[in-house]
């Protein structure tokens, strides 16, 4: 893993995990899908959840994302900062991508599970 995919859980990381545990959401942070790592992991859901500070790319963030969503089967959704401050924006963000993924996560994992023995 390079040394700029290490990071170190943010303030407002903690806020987004606490916001959804309140809301009923069991996440774990910091969860390596080598060559990355996840911020924000949704085990119920097998989906990824990144908090994007102003160090983040786009197009590299795509490229990420699709390779996450290719090799893991595991879809990402991302948070801005400004709307990780908004709980009422993290809650809907998140609720929805996991009502929307929540159907297939188990599939998605079984078909991923041999690329990922950690989990």
């Amino acid at each position: 893993m390079d040394d700029d995919q290490l990071t170190e859980l943010t303030d407002i990381h903690r806020k987004v995990v606490k916001r959804l545990e309140r809301i009923g959401i069991p996440c774990m942070v910091e969860i390596d899908f080598p060559p990355y790592r996840i911020d924000i992991y949704i085990p119920d859901a097998h989906i990824g959840v990144e908090v994007d500070g102003p160090h983040h790319n786009e197009k590299k963030d795509k490229k990420r994302d699709q390779y996450l969503l290719d090799k893991y089967n595991l879809p990402v959704v991302r948070i801005t900062m400004g709307q990780a401050m908004k709980s009422h924006s993290v809650k809907e963000i998140v609720q929805e991508a996991y009502d929307e993924w929540l159907f297939s996560a188990e599939k998605r994992f079984e078909d991923a599970k041999e690329a990922m023995p950690w989990l």
